[in-house]
């Protein structure tokens, strides 16, 4: 990765001149030349120097400040020549610069060092010692890892040289996995495995890698030992492999003969497994935890049967579906409404059918979750059929979440002739949300039209229908409660004037703007509603700044510029900004106005006007160039 971003750098510098093809970078290197071309003549050495450039390229290697790119030229080149400067350059360097040299040997993977960075473990410096230790895990040989080992017998080393020498034991050991030398990779990742020297994510992943390169038993020893291992680490490891690891049906028996040895956390997270392992056999075992015992692994328990699709839980997941366990009931209806296959649909549709209302209900209440096809049809089926009014409310609230536009006409007809208030009030907030959710694909004119009806008749429930009316957003509905503005009874005319006001869709802007300009009694709850809409961001830019400089015109007091310096923000305009920068003379907005105008310093569109007005905020305002 690291040349291809090198031959990308030095194509743009060819490209844009920054180097010309004329200029030979090793005179470069040898002259007077600025930092920043010497760089830059490392970077096009890194894509096609030769040997030509290494005695150059050396001598840089104990410069503080171009050694990393001397580095970076040498690392792809080939050849024995490029070691040997590298090593040269060990002698003449100490403390970061030595380190960065080591890394470059183990990048090149360059075998002649390695008795150079053995040697290095014992320097005092420890970015050395860390730089020699992951050097010798890129060699991968025997004589490295003997080294690394040693480094594991030394005490009292820092924790990030301890992490150091697991990781570069860990390469080693995949290198000789990926030679078909699993015994001694496998060898390895037990040693790192084992010591206590290492931190415990880095044996962690010592147990996985031995686990998995064990061409015999002993791999599946360390895994069913580490099973039963009170470190957390191991513990999840071993978990996380149950899974990895085949025959899958033999570790299944192992973690569920272990299951009883378990305190409660570990044995939740086996029980999770076990659900995962898809292993049919551990079924019986799991129906045994969900029976009884802690609640949270009662719950656990059903869920591993049900992903496992066990069928002979199923009388036991519906029992506790349907019963008042209150810690139990929820989990055990969430199982029953997504156990796979139809065995758990027939078992749903006969509780659909029973002669008990409180079965029926808790069925409709797992129809609900989507346990079958069709449901909001069916839910809607039963609440204009069942007997039970708890049924019927049931299924009203259940099909809410589902329904579509479509839908409405059935919610219209539970909200005006209910079978109770509570059927009433739950069609009415149904008919809210589906309608605020299918504003923008379209309310039918039909239900529209029933609503409109209704408030004319005079229904009793004239605010719930105003409320709806409004959900639906559309210009049929906001002409008919226009109306009603003007009508002789005061609550009517109040709650029609409020629904204007409140209005979620800009038709309602034009008719909020008069009444502000009015200036009479709506005015001001028009201008919030106004304020409100434009910065909805559902009224293109353009259109906004104008309906924005209106209103500022209008506006009585500081707070109600505030409100607009708020959605004024969102702009992208040029002319937003210099809205903003007016508001900035005013003392009681001055702080509200800096906000706005770091907001919009930032997305103000790149016209002329644009950024001439940025150079005023800056002006104002210099804090906001350090931002």
């Amino acid at each position: 990765m690291r040349n291809i971003l090198f031959i990308l750098c030095a194509a743009l510098l060819v490209a844009f001149g920054s180097v010309a093809d004329s200029d030979d970078p090793v005179a470069i290197l040898k002259s007077n030349a600025s930092v920043e071309a010497k760089s830059n003549a490392c970077l096009k050495l890194s894509v096609y120097g030769g040997a030509e450039a290494i005695p150059v390229l050396e001598e840089l290697l104990s410069d503080n400040i171009l050694s990393h790119m001397a580095r970076y030229a040498l690392e792809p080149m080939a050849g024995d020549e490029v070691d040997q400067a590298l090593l040269r350059g060990l002698s003449k360097t100490s403390g970061t610069l030595k380190a960065g040299i080591i890394a470059s040997l183990g990048v090149r993977q360059a075998a002649s060092a390695t008795e150079a960075l053995i040697a290095a473990l014992n320097d005092g410096h420890p970015e050395v010692l860390e730089a020699a230790i992951r050097a010798l895990g890129q060699l991968s040989h025997g004589a490295a890892i003997l080294a690394l080992e040693d480094v594991s017998l030394r005490p009292d080393l820092p924790l990030a040289i301890r992490e150091a020498t697991g990781e570069a034991l860990m390469n080693c050991a995949e290198a000789y996995f990926e030679r078909d030398r699993e015994d001694h990779a496998a060898g390895i990742y037990e040693y790192v495995y084992f010591n206590k020297f290492f931190p415990i994510h880095v044996r962690a992943a010592g147990l996985r890698g031995a686990v998995r390169t064990h061409e015999t038993d002993a791999g599946w020893l360390l895994l069913a030992k580490a099973f039963k291992s009170d470190e957390p680490a191991f513990f999840k490891m071993a978990l996380r492999l149950a899974l990895e690891v085949t025959p899958k049906k033999r570790t299944a028996g192992r973690l569920v003969h272990l299951l009883p040895e378990y305190k409660e956390k570990q044995k939740i997270e086996v029980i999770q497994t076990l659900g995962e392992l898809g292993v049919q056999n551990v079924g019986q075992a799991l129906i045994l935890e969900a029976m009884a015992g802690k609640t949270e692994i009662r719950i656990a328990a059903l869920r591993a049967v049900t992903r496992l699709s066990y069928k002979p839980a199923l009388p036991l997941i519906t029992a506790l579906a349907v019963s008042d366990d209150e810690a139990l009931m929820p989990a055990a209806r969430e199982c029953l409404a997504y156990f796979p296959g139809e065995a758990g649909d027939e078992i749903l549709e006969k509780l659909l059918k029973s002669e008990e209302p409180a079965t029926r209900q808790a069925a409709v209440e797992m129809l609900a979750m989507g346990g079958l096809e069709n449901i909001c049809d069916r839910l809607l089926y039963i609440a204009r059929r069942d007997k039970s009014s708890a049924v019927r409310l049931a299924a009203i609230e259940g099909a809410a979440k589902p329904a579509q536009a479509r839908h409405l006409s059935e919610f219209v007809r539970h909200f005006l002739r209910p079978q109770s208030k509570e059927e009433r009030s739950a069609a009415e907030e149904a008919l809210k949300s589906i309608a605020t959710r299918n504003r923008k694909t379209g309310i039918p004119d039909g239900v529209v039209n029933d609503l409109i009806n209704a408030l004319n008749r005079g229904a009793a429930q004239q605010s719930a229908l105003i409320s709806i009316l409004t959900a639906t957003g559309t210009q049929r509905a906001f002409d008919a409660l226009l109306t009603k503005c003007a009508a002789e009874d005061e609550a009517l005319r109040n709650e029609a004037t409020k629904a204007i006001c409140d209005w979620p869709q800009p038709l309602a802007i034009p008719t909020l703007l008069e009444w502000v300009e009015a200036d009479g009694n709506n005015r001001d709850a028009a201008f919030k509603g106004l304020a409100r809409l434009l910065a909805s961001k559902q009224v293109a830019d353009g259109d906004a700044i104008l309906y924005y400089q209106k209103l500022f015109a209008r506006t009585k007091g500081a707070d109600e510029k505030k409100v607009l310096l708020g959605g004024l923000a969102n702009l992208r305009t040029a002319s937003a900004l210099a809205m903003a920068l007016e508001q900035l003379e005013d003392a009681e907005v001055k702080t509200e106005a800096g906000h706005a105008v770091a907001a919009l310093v930032r997305i103000v569109e790149q016209t002329e006007e644009g950024l001439a007005l940025k150079e005023k905020a800056y002006a104002l305002l210099p804090d906001l160039k350090q931002d």
